[in-house]
């Protein structure tokens, strides 16, 4: 989104904000057409909240973790379709000139400053704070290691196993759904040689869901093409507000009940 690579300096990251805030202002993009405009104001939010998720080291640090599994991406500004529109070649008849990047009024929510060190956040308490010694307990599960998940556990069952996997994310969104069909290929992989598919619920904390309708349908996409699983169920907690989302379909396994008892108590609201 920002057009920098992964190990960009905060100065970088600033940088390259103020220069994609500059692009996508409101101010800029009054000679589009309104479908255009509301491209860019969509691309704004985006930009804010990265620079929110980028700007605090903690939740920098995660995002990073999440990323080191995902093959990088090369950067693409010169082919964006809007950056086409907002910056034509030549410039139109009676068209104010851009202003350069750092002409961007400082005072403007859009080009806010961003400090160099942020306080640290700590994560609300969530289900899995204690679903993973909850399910241990039980005697049934094991615990095994996968680079991008922080845990992931197996139980077996007459239909096969089942597989409850954890990672936490700064932001939920439809590009980060798109994202986790890596792992959840990776997840398959190592799975492909069981005679019988097992079921798998991926479960994830964040702070917020962005573009809650768009996630879900990203989000069930996702959960209905995991063919290689008996079925597929995405849990996301959003930590500001108390509440859970689920897509796809509950697990067909023995111990499904008590886990899903697990996994919505009823301090959490279901949305």
């Amino acid at each position: 989104m920002l057009d920098i690579p992964r190990d960009a300096s905060l100065q970088q990251i600033k940088a390259a904000y103020r220069r994609l805030a500059a692009r996508y202002h409101p101010d800029h993009v009054l000679h589009l057409p309104p479908e255009e405009q509301a491209e860019a104001a969509a691309r704004m939010v985006e930009l804010n909240e990265a620079m929110d998720l980028l700007g605090d080291a903690q939740r920098k640090a995660r995002y990073d973790y999440d990323l080191s599994f995902i093959p990088p991406r090369k950067m693409r500004t010169s082919g964006d379709r809007l950056w086409a529109s907002v910056h034509p070649p030549q410039a139109r008849h009676n068209e104010q000139p851009a202003r350069p990047a750092d002409a961007v009024n400082p005072e403007s929510p859009e080009a806010k400053a961003v400090p160099d060190t942020e306080p640290v956040r700590q994560p609300a308490a969530t289900p899995v704070s204690s679903l993973r010694a909850s399910l241990l307990a039980g005697g049934q599960w094991t615990q095994s290691a996968l680079h991008g998940w922080e845990w992931v556990l197996e139980a077996p069952g007459r239909n096969g196993s089942l597989l409850v996997t954890y990672r936490h994310v700064g932001l939920v969104s439809p590009i980060g759904a798109r994202n986790l069909s890596v792992a959840v290929q990776a997840l398959a992989k190592r799975h492909k040689s069981l005679l019988r598919k097992p079921s798998l619920v991926l479960v994830l904390g964040c702070e917020r869901v962005t573009e809650p309708g768009k996630s879900a349908r990203e989000f069930e996409a996702l959960a209905r093409a995991a063919t290689s699983f008996r079925s597929a169920m995405i849990v996301v907690y959003e930590e500001r507000s108390r509440r859970a989302f689920r897509w796809g379909r509950p697990p067909d396994h023995d111990g499904a009940a008590a886990l899903m008892r697990l996994l919505f108590p009823p301090a959490w609201s279901e949305a």
